[in-house]
């Protein structure tokens, strides 16, 4: 008696293959962007190391002088971003990352105890297009082991920052475009 040799199209048709295929390739599509914002935890390798590759942001500083630097938040806009990593206390702030879609400025507010923006430490003006490694010059040092928020405020078009005619600018949600940073405890 020979033995019959199925092969794998008798099993399942080409297009079940390609359906089964596509599936997977829309999940990771639309997973991976939810797992590096935090929506979502998976402790599945793939998506661990997608989500620590998320956390190697580019820094003015290498990341051997900072282990301790990470993501810690980002308020996407439609098209206006802010991403900010923990850093040390000093009279400087470096964000990650600043997109912008017309020309804004990133202020640097203190967090007040109930997650409002406080008194600005300092600003800096950019212009639309993406800016990686930005330094914020501050008119005052940062205090250790405290919260402070990068948000993004409209340009009036003087090139000179006034808070009362700077306003802080919001998302199609109604949320502020900003970033938390915090300082390490020393």
């Amino acid at each position: 008696m020979e033995r019959e040799v199925k092969t794998m199209g008798q099993y399942f048709s080409f297009k079940a293959i390609l359906i089964f295929i596509a599936g997977i390739g829309v999940g990771v599509v639309f997973a991976v962007p939810l797992v590096e914002r935090g929506f979502v935890r998976a402790d599945i390798p793939f998506f661990r190391d997608a989500e620590e590759a998320g956390k190697r942001v580019p820094t003015s500083v290498s990341l051997e002088e900072r282990p301790d630097a990470r993501e810690i938040s980002f308020l996407a806009g439609d098209t206006d971003m802010i991403i900010a990593v923990d850093q040390e206390s000093g009279m400087s702030v470096i964000l990650s990352m600043v997109s912008l879609e017309e020309s804004g400025w990133v202020a640097i507010h203190e967090e007040l105890l109930d997650g409002s923006f406080g008194a600005i430490l300092g600003a800096r003006r950019f212009g639309p297009g993406k800016q990686f490694s930005p330094l914020i010059e501050l008119l005052r040092s940062t205090e250790s082991g405290r919260p402070y928020v990068a948000a993004l405020h409209a340009d009036d078009g003087d090139s000179v920052f006034d808070f009362k005619k700077e306003i802080l600018v919001k998302n199609s949600r109604s949320e502020f475009v900003s970033a938390r940073v915090f300082t390490l405890p020393e």
